[in-house]
């Protein structure tokens, strides 16, 4: 997270909206500790899962209340991996179940083929809706880029893997 100011925006976030769920994508933390997490929640009333950066790169934090959770949604089972952590989850007023999924992929191509076939597969073992978020570190078409500069192949890719899943 870096920067005092995020954290703090993060808390004001928080204490605004109230949100059940928050996901924090290349939050760059090599090390995280209960205290960072009350931090940035405003309080010790949250549950999270993490997975930590590599090299000042990624990092994936996924809280929740823990108070209010089981009203709004039900976790089953929480699963992670170095780039990507998945809710099994309920929302309980429908009994909607789904995966949610918080997701960093690589800057680097290779990895973000690699981080491509994790989330194919993972598709492919559940059959319930799946919901991904997160930083792709890939566009669609080259004007979603700040510099015009993108590679047509990884494009093609990230193409791909939106179709598949």
């Amino acid at each position: 997270m870096g920067s005092f100011e995020k954290k703090a925006l993060v808390r004001s976030l928080n204490r605004a909206e109230k949100p059940v769920l928050l996901g924090l994508v290349e939050n760059k933390h090599s090390n995280l500790t209960h205290r960072d997490v009350w931090n940035l929640w405003g309080g010790n009333n949250v549950g999270w899962v993490h997975c930590l950066a590599i090299d000042k790169s990624g990092g994936l934090i996924l809280m929740s209340v823990m108070r209010d959770v089981d009203a709004i949604i039900k976790v089953f089972s929480i699963s992670k991996a170095e780039i990507w952590l998945c809710l099994h989850c309920c929302l309980v007023y429908d009994n909607f179940e789904s995966l949610i999924c918080l997701i960093y992929a690589s800057t680097d191509i290779l990895q973000r083929r690699k981080c491509w076939d994790q989330l194919r597969a993972l598709k492919n073992q559940v059959s319930i809706p799946l919901l991904m978020v997160g930083n792709f570190n890939e566009v669609l078409a080259a004007h979603e880029r700040k510099i015009p500069a993108s590679s047509s192949t990884g494009m093609h890719h990230f193409e791909l893997l939106v179709q598949d899943l």
